[in-house]
């Protein structure tokens, strides 16, 4: 059916508008998308009545929708319709797309989050129904039961709990339902798994969800996760620490709920001594290990001990009762390191524990408190937080709460470890005389974390883009010395723009999501939006430290780095198929480009910097090689000489690909700057 038909084409839209709406309120779903695309009228009509699409939404996705920012119902419907995948798609170039592609082929993990976004969308699936409407034979084919979950998987990743109960229904009566592939042929097979999706974006409800659809659709046997006879074969082996995270997970999100716990702890198959201490019988367990000679420290097929499953769903008593029982028992660190998926959702009784027989462990639970502010704001945690805030007494506590705090990139934690202790204790409930006892003791154990380690978390903050960080660290008494700074001009990794890699990740999305919101704002200001950019305000934060002479000298190497990754980001080339959006991309790159120029003002816009690699070119060479004129334009403006060579005699204009004729015609014929050279001029040369 032709898009551009209207509603002359079709009688029945002569009829009165309240009729058509109350004609058209039953259309859901496919037939509801393809009458909003095909027919003007109604789509006019519709557009601005929210409540259709919200009914649209709570009867086939979901009763809860996430809402983004300045996102209506219409909105959400059309971005679950075409799935992420698409809604990316159809906005940035086809090329930028392929090329993500083939980068997702790389990581099993990342590929299957990328598959089920590609392929696995709610309009593939409303599609493939109407394909079926018309070819029975079809339900039969023996990929349905496959498609099911690989469809399971996208509804668990976005909270589509409607949808995910109709697709069970859908599976029991034509091919029976599975929540994990029956063959696993390739790597990332082992990823596609309901569970895996609900876990990673910690959704709550949704793994509850999927249990109890298990429960109603697998009575019998319901299986979740993939069920493992031999956790060191070669295929399970390399990413059983993704398996342990989604127990974990799903532990702390039903440990409360029997109805749920027991089904899904059947679908393990545990060891009778994993069972024993699940169902908190002691004398099972002293029968198991006298009569059977069974190990407390034994693993089951998921490499998790019987330990880790006591502190998960809260048995205290036995808990106690292993830590005591001095046996050779896995603790600290490797326990830490195997339910690290789950630190921060250990309950108070338990963490007691921990922290009196295990210290190591309670460390690491500590480290995951400190990397979410959440864990700070919830009630639950409250008395947890009492005896945290008063280990910050210790040395190595505080020191791994600043490196939590720095690698979450927690800033509001970083400033109050590092610059404003009362705030932070305003957790603690005790009397006034005990917080201002704890301040003390606490400011004593950041003046020496501050002295033996500061350095090192100059490098965390530098690694994971803390500008404000690093500034504190300094204000504090950090002294960076030569070789610390020059450390710091090669992490930074953590620091991004935002970029069509979002797909995988809700989070991203919602990032890449609010980019949109500027770029196509109409009192968008270019100035705004580069001072919310990581690699702007990591580098401003670094400008504005305390002229301490070591910083004075490699102030331009740190700026001049920031420049090169940020040239050398997914900006260099057109992103957006919409010549707006990306003339407004190249203004807030060449905006941020020149910002980072003036941060510096003995910025030598003709340095040849190995920053920009081996070959020491200038900015103007880089610019040049990746085809950017308006960097180029932008350079040459800004003063750079297009006869200055690199390290192997190449100008400029002999970097510019032939494609790059624009490029290729500013550097020949842009009149801003001298050309020829002053023969005398002879460039520094950084290394």
């Amino acid at each position: 059916m032709a898009f551009h038909l209207n509603s002359s084409y079709f009688p029945l839209f002569n009829l009165p508008d309240e009729l058509i709406y109350c004609i058209f309120g039953f259309v859901h779903g496919c037939d509801l998308a393809r009458l909003c695309r095909v027919c003007s009228r109604l789509n006019h009509f519709i557009a601005q009545d929210q409540l259709v699409w919200k009914e649209a939404i709570n009867s086939e996705l979901s009763g809860k929708p996430l809402l983004l920012s300045h996102e209506n119902y219409k909105d959400f419907y059309k971005r679950a319709y075409l799935g992420l995948y698409r809604s990316v798609a159809d906005m940035v170039k086809q090329r930028l797309m392929q090329k993500l592609d083939r980068e997702a082929e790389t990581d099993a993990d990342c590929c299957a989050r990328y598959i089920i976004e590609k392929k696995y969308s709610y309009g593939h699936y409303l599609k493939e129904q109407g394909t079926q409407r018309n070819n029975r034979s079809k339900a039969e084919d023996s990929n349905q039961q496959a498609h099911l979950c690989f469809y399971l998987c996208t509804a668990a990743k976005h909270s589509y709990e409607v949808w995910a109960d109709k697709l069970c229904q859908q599976g029991a009566k034509l091919c029976g339902i599975t929540f994990m592939p029956e063959a696993l042929d390739l790597l990332e097979d082992l990823f596609i798994c309901p569970l895996y999706f609900a876990t990673r974006e910690n959704n709550v409800a949704m793994v509850k969800k999927i249990i109890e659809l298990g429960i109603v659709y697998q009575p019998q046997n319901p299986q979740y996760i993939l069920h493992v006879d031999d956790a060191t074969s070669s295929k399970v082996s390399s990413i059983y620490s993704t398996i342990q995270a989604i127990i974990c997970k799903v532990l702390i999100c039903i440990r409360h709920d029997p109805h749920l716990l027991q089904p899904f702890l059947n679908s393990l198959k545990l060891p009778p001594i994993h069972q024993a201490a699940i169902y908190g019988n002691i004398d099972e367990l002293n029968r198991l290990i006298k009569e059977e000679h069974a190990d407390l420290d034994m693993m089951d097929n998921y490499n998790m001990t019987p330990l880790m499953y006591s502190i998960l769903i809260s048995r205290e008593h036995i808990v106690r009762y292993i830590y005591r029982s001095q046996t050779d028992i896995l603790i600290g660190y490797p326990l830490a390191d195997s339910i690290s998926a789950a630190l921060g959702g250990i309950e108070y009784k338990v963490l007691q524990i921990i922290r009196q027989h295990d210290y190591e462990c309670y460390e690491a639970v500590i480290f995951e408190a400190f990397g979410d502010e959440r864990f700070f704001t919830n009630s639950s945690n409250r008395e947890v937080l009492q005896f945290i805030l008063a280990d910050l007494t210790n040395q190595e506590t505080f020191y791994a709460a600043c490196q939590s705090a720095i690698s979450s990139r927690n800033g509001r934690l970083i400033h109050q470890l590092i610059s404003d202790l009362p705030t932070l204790l305003q957790f603690y409930t005790n009397s006034g005389d005990d917080v201002q006892g704890l301040l003390q003791q606490i400011t004593f154990a950041r003046k020496k974390v501050i002295t033996e380690h500061g350095k090192e978390l100059v490098l965390d903050a530098a690694q994971f883009g803390q500008g404000n960080c690093i500034r504190e660290l300094v204000v504090q008494g950090v002294q960076p010395n030569m070789h610390c700074v020059r450390e710091m001009l090669y992490l930074g990794i953590g620091i991004e723009l935002p970029s069509h890699f979002a797909i995988a990740s809700n989070t991203k999305y919602k990032q890449f999501h609010q980019f949109l919101l500027q770029l196509s704002g109409q009192d968008f200001d270019t100035n705004a939006v580069v001072k919310t950019l990581q690699f702007y305000t990591f580098a401003k934060a670094i400008a504005d430290l305390p002229t301490y002479q070591t910083m004075k000298e490699t102030i331009n190497r740190i700026i001049t780095e920031i420049m090169c990754r940020t040239m050398h980001s997914d900006w260099y080339q057109p992103m957006f198929i919409d010549n707006r959006l990306q003339k407004r991309v190249d203004e807030i790159s060449c905006t941020l480009l020149q910002n980072l120029m003036s941060l510096n003002k003995k910025y030598d816009i003709n340095a040849r910097d190995r920053s920009y690699g081996l070959r020491k070119e200038t900015a103007l060479h880089v610019a040049s090689r990746l085809g950017n004129p308006a960097w180029v334009q932008l350079f040459l403006q800004a003063g750079a000489d297009r006869q200055i060579e690199d390290r192997f005699l190449e100008k400029p204009i002999n970097c510019v690909r032939k494609s790059a004729k624009e490029c290729k015609y500013l550097l020949q014929n842009y009149h801003s700057c001298s050309l020829p050279s002053k023969p005398k001029y002879s460039p520094p040369v950084y290394d």
